[in-house]
């Protein structure tokens, strides 16, 4: 049985207990929000920002796939591309046409 004395103390509690647990049930909802916040500001910061790279794939002393190094060519994409210049000098002079016309492939 609760004593008059006791009720007087529990009631004004009852209130400050349900504020608490109020603060508590809010607490993750916060929390979600600032992050939500925080990230869309990150977003919006790395729009603006140029990011760089942790591992870049080529330093300045890497060479392309191609090269050899030095500014020399690799003797096999080298002679890939006189066998391609001489086979489209060939088609053109069978075409009639002129040996210093240039062919580009533009893809957008």
């Amino acid at each position: 049985m609760i004593r008059p004395i006791e009720m007087q103390m529990i009631i004004p509690q009852a209130n400050i207990v349900g504020i608490e647990q109020h603060h508590a049930n809010q607490h993750a909802a916060v929390q979600s929000a600032n992050q939500t916040l925080q990230h869309e500001k990150d977003v919006e910061h790395n729009k603006e920002v140029v990011l760089e790279q942790e591992n870049a794939t080529q330093s300045k002393n890497e060479q392309d796939a191609r090269d050899k190094g030095n500014n020399e060519y690799d003797d096999i994409y080298l002679q890939k591309w006189l066998k391609r210049k001489k086979r489209e000098e060939e088609e053109n002079r069978q075409k009639g046409g002129d040996s210093t016309r240039v062919n580009f492939n533009v893809k957008i």
